[in-house]
């Protein structure tokens, strides 16, 4: 029982499974196997087949709520240049490197939401932290998300002014919700590969291999959120790590192309 609780201090400190693995001298899947069979369990447990999806959404909710520290608001080590500034005395423009993660189809459901801010704190959003009446109901979310976003200054994405906010607007329009209306966004994409900079492909994997970032994105096969969006817990996870990783990857490549910004428009 040391070591669950080892490990349940460590999530709630925002550290991923490969994270902990790595300091307690384990693999990521044992960690996370030994987690999830001592922390998940729950009369969920004990359902019949047919209702496995249930069960799964089930537990998912009841490891939400004991990592609500981790769901609500996940921070990176600082790495030296804010370290010990209290970021609730910061005055000046504040900024949200975000991105989504949706499912793999024609009308794509919202899943995952990050946003790391300007000292590399990461906020995750997703259909578990945020559920709605059903596990394919994305409203609630969503419009946490969306309205969470609209409280930054400056939004910086990767390709979000043509895949991320239209996505977000087109399913907040079918929950008929507000519309997300950034009061600046810089697409660091256009920044990378255009009259500033041109660093070859637009990807950002090809971004972070250009300025040989420190963090680094996650690999992941589209059979991964096949499988997330059918009841697999564990599939879920790594998209969400996948997601964390991409706003703080974002935000490293943000401070080399930085220099290149002029203006700054919705």
């Amino acid at each position: 029982m040391g070591k669950i609780k080892d490990i349940d201090i460590m999530r709630k400190q925002g550290m991923s499974f490969a994270q902990i693995a790595d300091k307690l001298g384990s693999t990521k899947d044992s960690i996370q196997k030994l987690y999830r069979r001592e922390k998940g369990k729950s009369p969920a447990q004990n359902v019949s087949v047919v209702d496995k999806a249930s069960a799964a959404l089930y537990n998912r909710a009841v490891k939400s709520a004991l990592e609500s520290a981790k769901s609500k608001k996940k921070t990176k080590k600082n790495t030296g240049l804010h370290s010990g500034i209290n970021t609730s005395d910061f005055i000046g423009l504040s900024i949200g490197y975000f991105d989504i993660e949706t499912t793999f189809s024609m009308w794509s459901r919202f899943l995952v939401g990050c946003i790391a801010d300007q000292f590399g704190n990461v906020e995750t959003y997703t259909v578990f932290t945020h559920p709605g009446t059903s596990p394919i109901d994305d409203r609630e979310a969503l419009n946490a998300y969306a309205r969470r976003l609209e409280q930054y200054d400056i939004l910086v994405s990767w390709n979000g002014k043509l895949f991320d906010i239209p996505k977000i607007n087109a399913r907040l329009a079918y929950h008929d919700l507000p519309l997300i209306q950034p009061r600046m966004h810089i697409d660091a994409m256009y920044l990378a590969k255009g009259s500033m900079f041109n660093i070859g492909r637009k990807s950002l994997a090809n971004a972070e291999a250009f300025f040989e970032a420190e963090n680094g994105k996650t690999p992941l096969s589209p059979r991964i959120w096949d499988k997330a969006d059918h009841g697999d817990d564990e599939e879920f996870d790594k998209i969400v790590e996948h997601c964390e990783a991409d706003v703080l990857v974002l935000r490293e490549i943000f401070g080399r192309l930085k220099k290149g910004v002029t203006t700054i428009h919705r």
